[in-house]
């Protein structure tokens, strides 16, 4: 059981979103707490980026559950997965780094989502990337902690041809994967959150580093942990289960 006053931040989750706000709420005295339901890894394996994303590995740190019979599938299920650990699926996912085109925030702001237009949005990717490959793009960042860069490297005769292919037929080949100005359909190498050292930089890694946590002494992280209820009580501290 862990008790706190109502000054206090609280957060539930240490997925990949979680390990960003975590080090942000933590900044101001009030407390965040940080209850994650899986386990810290942080061996060599889960640096590696292509040995890490082999999630069919009986000891990777992931949730698996079979989805719902889908009708466009003639009801077949799907094995869906997520990451379970610190970092969540930033731990065992493609690393790919990519933010979608400005449209469609402009239309989750056109349908109701105030705040959710890509002038209101573009600032916190900015906030929280250190681009490798695209410093001198006035849409990236290069002072935060998440790093990435262009896979720019064709390892594959199929991916030369493949780009030779689609730019005869008028696909616009760019340079830059996350150009806000750029064309919806594009051919381009995608950037990865790969960090200096070819390291994967999963937002654990990113945002709560060890020397990061030692400092933050408003900052309690618990692994291994399920939040099962919480009780609120007029004039009484807030009591949180799990």
């Amino acid at each position: 059981m862990i008790l706190l006053d109502s000054s206090f931040h609280l957060q539930f989750t240490g997925g990949t979103a979680g390990c960003v706000l975590a080090p942000r709420l933590s900044e101001n005295p009030k407390n965040s707490v940080l209850l994650e339901r899986g386990p810290v890894v942080d061996c060599w394996r889960s640096s590696v980026p292509l040995v890490s994303s082999n999630f069919s590995d009986q000891k990777a740190p992931v949730y698996k559950w079979q989805s719902a019979p889908l009708q466009a599938l003639n009801g077949k299920q799907l094995t869906m997965v997520t990451g379970k650990a610190l970092g969540g699926s930033t731990k065992i996912n493609g690393l790919i780094y990519h933010r979608s085109v400005p449209g469609e925030y402009n239309a989750w702001q056109d349908a109701g989502r105030k705040n959710w237009s890509w002038q209101h949005v573009e600032p916190f990717f900015k906030k929280s990337e250190d681009s490798l490959s695209h410093g001198t793009s006035p849409s990236h960042g290069t002072k935060e902690p998440w790093q990435n860069q262009s896979t720019k490297k064709d390892h594959f005769p199929s991916v030369r041809t493949n780009i030779k292919i689609a730019t005869q037929f008028g696909v616009s080949l760019l340079t830059e994967a996350n150009d806000p100005g750029a064309p919806v359909v594009a051919c381009t190498s995608l950037d990865a959150a790969i960090d200096r050292g070819s390291h994967r930089c999963s937002t654990d890694a990113a945002f709560l580093p060890r020397s990061l946590v030692s400092r933050r002494r408003n900052l309690d992280i618990c692994t291994r942990t399920i939040c099962t209820s919480l009780d609120i009580k007029d004039g009484n501290p807030l009591e949180v289960n799990g």
